[in-house]
């Protein structure tokens, strides 16, 4: 793996791994179609798109992938659609639910949905058994399981849970002092693999590994947590927090004056969970697939642009870019195809694709597997380390790439 500075040759070859992370239908709404809204000059049958992702549940809570999907449909159709037909988006929340995720999709397919896109959740384990089934591709979405890095349908466009193995040579890069290492976690579904892939990664880089701090369910205070790490002096402070416990540990942190810096992981990380960090910010690092939106990463630009002429007032995102990034890079796709659109046409021209160019993705080949054996639809590996101020998240100079022998 290799870790790149912008503006400089720094390099770390680093080891390697991949991480395996494990009621009614779901409320579903729709964005573009046949009925004029948001469609500009369109006209005809609208081609449909299935995306799914969790806006409220226990577990996970990405409200913006739904927006990010919509302002991006509303901008293809205003600018003439897919060769002048509509593009709609049903949208399905699942609720991190395996049974409401198993329905959106059986619904969406019914009603002729041609793909997948830009999905965000934890039930990949359950739709792409049906999307493979189907053959119907699964487009651009955060790959949190296992299967959305190895299944024949599925074309990620981003690392997604597979970042942690580029924490060691990005937390090298940024601290090259650094010698000791310890990991606060949460009571996490896959937790134990996400921070073996983080000791693999961290070790590599020439850090050593001090106990680890899990913090208990359900704990109101972690004053206590936060004092074990003090005393213990890490370096470098690896937190695998949910959003909930990443806020408390801020609270507690800032209280008791511990400043070590500490990398952790965006998901879930809405702009009301950043606000609550205080002065935490500026000893915290957030890795993630996706680069910043508020940098000038291409595409960027217009990302913010639509998304204030679109959904005004909504605070900009992550969760809301992928998305974005994924329904405009498959509307090229679809712009390119002719003859029948339905979703055995559109997984053939999705593998047929050979230099894919959207947004910050730069003649991405989809045509043939990834470089990892154990992961073969998973074709982008860069890892973008990140900043945050008043609940935004902004570029910093590292990247790394998971992939070996990236330059």
């Amino acid at each position: 793996m290799k870790v790149r500075k912008r503006g400089s040759n720094v390099r770390y070859a680093i080891g390697l791994s991949t991480v395996l992370i494990m009621g009614s239908l779901a409320a579903c709404s729709s964005a573009g179609g046949s009925d004029g809204s948001a469609t500009g000059a369109t006209k005809g049958d609208p081609i449909e798109v299935l995306q799914t992702g969790t806006v409220d549940s226990p577990i996970l809570s990405v409200p913006g992938t739904q927006i990010g999907g919509e302002v991006a449909v509303a901008a293809i159709n205003a600018a003439g659609g897919i060769n002048g037909r509509p593009l709609k988006v049903e949208f399905c929340d699942d609720k991190s639910n395996p049974s409401l995720a198993s329905q959106c999709v059986q619904k969406a397919m019914s009603n002729g949905a041609v793909a997948r896109v830009g999905g965000y959740g934890v039930n990949g384990n359950t739709i792409l058994p049906i999307l493979d089934n189907a053959s119907m591709a699964d487009f651009g979405g955060y790959p949190a399981t296992p299967v959305e890095n190895s299944n024949r349908v599925s074309f990620p466009l981003a690392a997604g849970a597979n970042i942690y193995a580029g924490f060691g040579g990005l937390a090298k890069a940024m601290h090259s002092d650094a010698q000791k290492y310890l990991v606060v976690n949460s009571v996490l579904n896959g937790v134990e693999k996400r921070i073996e892939i983080v000791d693999k990664s961290m070790q590599a880089a020439g850090l050593e590994r001090l106990s680890g701090v899990t913090v208990p369910s359900n704990t109101a205070d972690l004053s206590s947590i936060v004092g074990q790490i003090k005393r213990a002096d890490p370096d470098i402070v690896i937190g695998l927090l949910s959003p909930s416990d990443l806020t408390k540990y801020w609270s507690a942190a800032n209280a008791l004056g511990l400043t070590k810096p500490l990398m952790t992981q965006t998901s879930g990380l809405t702009p009301d969970v950043l606000k609550t960090a205080g002065s935490g910010l500026a000893w915290t690092s957030f890795a993630t697939g996706y680069p910043s939106y508020n940098g000038s990463a291409p595409g960027a630009a217009d990302f913010r642009s639509q998304m204030a002429k679109y959904a005004p007032g909504k605070e900009l995102t992550l969760d809301a870019w992928g998305p974005w990034v994924a329904m405009n890079a498959l509307a090229s796709i679809l712009r390119s195809m002719s003859g029948p659109i339905n979703s055995e046409t559109v997984l053939a021209a999705v593998k047929g694709t050979n230099c894919l160019n959207a947004a910050y993705l730069k003649c991405l080949d989809l045509s043939k597997p990834g470089p990892l054996s154990d992961s073969p639809a998973l074709r982008v590996g860069t890892v973008y380390l990140l900043t945050a101020k008043d609940g935004q998240f902004y570029p910093t100079d590292f990247s790394a790439s998971i992939f070996p022998g990236s330059k």
